[in-house]
């Protein structure tokens, strides 16, 4: 494995970042290498039109890692966030019956959920959404670590979903109190709205847990 990189005035440097928001592996692990080229020389792609003998394996796997009954795979982190606002948004008219064109999210202040076009409506920092208008509609921002708020915010019946970093990343790491994700989901479950974690930064096992989500739910309520 290369451990140390070179600039244009050959100074060399180790690589402590390598792709610290969403991959952490590092560069050219031989047993990833391994897998890939192994991968690789059998098939490089299936199209979702056909049945695929290792998707149903690796889903099964992931569910059952996981503890969920269902699984979607996506490219990237703000896919990801953008799928599951629409799952949400689906939901809200199929099932909760919203009035079209009028469902809501939730999210907090100090947010990151990626560069998109969603994904910048959601933010409440200048830097990320300057300069990128007309923004997606019907976004209600609340401050982060403050469940009551997500409470009045919930009272709009057309809510459908709140999603939230269980840690804040681009935020500076920031640690809600105990309690206040599962206060959250017990309200999201009160007012017949989804809870969305993003845990593309926190996910499998960065902060110590499988799911930062599963981990601060355990968290003792704050008195």
């Amino acid at each position: 494995t290369q451990s140390t990189w070179g600039d244009c005035e050959g100074k060399k440097y180790y690589d402590f970042l390598s792709g610290y928001s969403a991959l952490n592996q590092g560069h050219c692990h031989p047993k990833i290498l391994e897998a890939l080229h192994k991968q690789a020389d059998i098939c490089t792609l299936t199209s979702r039109a056909f049945y695929n003998n290792a998707l149903g394996e690796f889903m099964q796997h992931l569910t059952g890692l996981l503890g969920y009954d269902k699984f979607l795979p996506m490219n990237t982190g703000a896919e990801a966030v953008e799928t599951g606002v629409k799952l949400a948004r689906r939901w809200g008219y199929d099932v909760k019956r919203v009035p079209e064109n009028q469902a809501a999210i939730v999210v907090a202040h100090d947010n990151f959920h990626g560069r998109t076009t969603l994904a910048v409506s959601l933010s409440s920092d200048p830097d990320s959404f300057g300069g990128y208008g007309p923004f997606v509609p019907n976004i209600i921002k609340v401050p982060y670590n403050d469940a009551h708020a997500v409470a009045q915010a919930l009272e709009n019946p057309n809510v459908v979903g709140v999603l939230l970093e269980p840690i804040q990343g681009e935020a500076g790491v920031f640690v809600p109190d105990n309690g206040y994700i599962s206060k959250v989901s017990q309200i999201c479950k009160s007012k017949n709205v989804l809870f969305l974690a993003d845990e593309v930064q926190t996910g499998f096992c960065r902060t110590g847990k499988l799911s930062a989500f599963t981990m601060k739910m355990s968290d003792q309520t704050s008195s």
